[in-house]
């Protein structure tokens, strides 16, 4: 590949290697952080603050089932419910395969080219993370950390002379932290996921059914023309509410208005 002089060396492999193992990801307790932990009862364990207690499936059934006015098709049953709790099971299983495999292509032989390949699955990995149900604090930290050594790793095998080479690694590392502080939010974790649970024409009334704090930062993330539309799509649903839910619309309207103007 261009732009690089070596191979990553075994000290950095090697590195690699311990951190994942240090971090239970391949195996141990922390590969079997399970669905069935997300739906433990607050008496039988304690989950940690950005602990989700259920994965994007479920979380949007439940928008769905919270406020049905607000969507226009019949509220889930109990059948949607379950189905979406075991499409979030089978989503963490995969997470969990798909990390432990990604450790595994590791290897003292990998090469800059494919280091970089495996950087992008692990941002693929902690993207997917966010949205998942119980707390995967530690796999999460752990991707940060080994994904840190492969950034070394790369920046070291990089020609002595390639600073726009640095350049793109130093900004490509700037943008994984800025995408982290968006997925820290579950509705914009859902949003950025494939395949998403949130249709386009659900996004308006989903950001209604998220605390003031979530709504108003989600709603940053949309360009000004995004958050017109929005805008425009809540005074429809208040438009069409009964009386009650109509108040409580203009409220949540309130919170957000005049247009907060995007970040991103």
């Amino acid at each position: 590949m261009a732009g690089w002089t070596h191979l990553p060396t075994p000290w950095d492999t090697c590195a690699i290697s311990n951190a994942a193992n240090t971090s239970m990801l391949a195996r141990g307790e922390a590969a079997n952080n399970t669905y069935t932990f997300a739906k433990a009862q607050p008496g039988d364990c304690d989950m940690a603050a950005n602990a989700n207690p259920m994965g994007a499936w479920e979380r949007h059934i439940r928008r769905r089932l919270q406020h049905p006015e607000l969507f226009d098709r019949p509220a889930p049953d109990n059948l949607s419910l379950l189905a979406a709790q075991q499409r979030d099971q089978r989503e963490l299983e995969a997470f969990h395969r798909q990390l432990t495999q990604i450790i595994a292509d590791l290897t003292d032989s990998t090469e800059s080219g494919k280091l970089l390949q495996l950087k992008q699955q692990l941002d693929d990995c902690h993207q997917q993370s966010m949205g998942l149900a119980g707390d995967l604090t530690d796999q999460q930290t752990a991707i940060g950390n080994i994904n840190e050594i492969i950034t070394t790793a790369l920046r070291r095998a990089l020609r002595d002379d390639d600073e726009a080479g640095r350049l793109r690694l130093i900004k490509q590392e700037a943008e994984r932290l800025r995408t982290i502080e968006r997925w820290q939010q579950p509705l914009l974790a859902d949003l950025a996921r494939t395949p998403c649970p949130i249709p386009d024409n659900e996004i308006a009334a989903s950001l209604l059914c998220e605390s003031e704090d979530a709504m108003q930062f989600a709603l940053k993330s949309f360009n000004p023309a995004e958050q017109d539309d929005i805008l425009q799509q809540w005074s429809a649903l208040q438009g069409r509410a009964s009386a009650d839910k109509r108040e409580w619309i203009a409220a949540r309207i309130a919170l957000c208005t005049p247009p907060i103007e995007a970040t991103g």
